[in-house]
């Protein structure tokens, strides 16, 4: 009996603890932004399994919006260009993944860049290769992720997740710009002397966020605005940007640009190419946060 009578106090107790603990905190709801970069970042790692599985220009011709382009070396359709390509599966293999993922506040644009590599579907193929890519996605009428801009340089050796730096957090604007006149401001921020000497160099800097980055290649992303300007004033640099093509995310926090990049030490050369990622800082200025240089062949 007495036996009984304890096993019921026992089972009476742990039945009142049980009742009367307090259940656990329910975790706070996603952010938006948070989703949409979730969202963004599967959808760029769908796209290189879909390169590596089913080829480029499979992937390619699925994952680019109609109006996206990419540098070959001038910018163009890149479904058009891979649709005049062979229905064959290549002889290589492009895969990749993103390092630093970004996304506007409106979830409508977002940017990726990280490492990718080039390897023969036959070992004796083709010696590996690596670089740096770098896209700008914009999300459909479907909500789908496609990509409207992209282009990569060639690098000496693999480069570590580490040295992109960390995901840039897009700021809210402190006052919302017109809807018609936030390309605009791009191109007038891109048309002001640029890199040369002390002066057009310091202009540049201004342009860059603190944390901004710089895809250039074969070395490493430059990382921070005093790193990026000693990186192209040791290379010997001179140049100026011609805009092509501005947008901006309706949230007015992310915009994006790509043009030519004139070297101004060879005249006649070739232009260059080059791709922005722009973020306001705190102060609602918009800034570079992070460059994609594409320098003409010097052969």
């Amino acid at each position: 009996m007495r036996s009984t009578a304890k096993v019921g106090l026992v089972v009476a107790f742990v039945l009142v603890a049980f009742g009367c603990a307090t259940p656990p905190p329910t975790p706070p709801p996603a952010r938006p932004a948070d989703v949409a970069r979730e969202s963004l970042l599967a959808a760029e790692l769908a796209f290189a399994r879909d390169s590596v599985e089913h080829g480029m220009r499979a992937a390619f011709l699925d994952n680019f919006a109609d109006d996206g382009i990419n540098f070959s070396p001038d910018p163009g359709n890149t479904r058009a260009r891979f649709l005049a390509r062979p229905e064959t599966m290549e002889s290589f293999v492009l895969d990749w993944h993103p390092a630093i993922t970004a996304v506007a506040r409106a979830g409508d644009l977002g940017f990726t860049t990280g490492p990718f590599t080039i390897t023969g579907r036959a070992p004796a193929v083709r010696e590996p290769a690596q670089g740096m890519f770098f896209s700008v996605w914009r999300r459909q009428a479907d909500g789908r992720w496609r990509v409207i801009v992209d282009g990569g340089v060639s690098t000496r050796a693999p480069v570590p997740d580490a040295l992109f730096g960390d995901d840039p957090r897009p700021l809210p604007p402190v006052a919302n710009a017109a809807e018609a006149g936030r390309e605009k401001i791009l191109f007038e921020l891109e048309a002001q002397p640029l890199f040369g000497g002390p002066a057009a160099a310091s202009g540049y800097a201004a342009l860059l966020a603190d944390d901004a980055r710089l895809v250039i290649g074969p070395t490493p992303p430059g990382l921070g605005r005093d790193a990026i300007v000693a990186q192209l004033a040791e290379r010997g640099l001179k140049f100026r940007w011609e805009t092509l093509a501005a947008g901006v995310s309706r949230s007015d926090d992310l915009g994006y640009s790509y043009g030519r990049l004139h070297l101004l030490d060879g005249p006649g050369k070739a232009p260059g190419h080059y791709v922005h990622l722009w973020m306001r800082d705190r102060g609602g200025r918009w800034r570079i946060a992070a460059e994609l240089m594409l320098l003409p062949d010097a052969g």
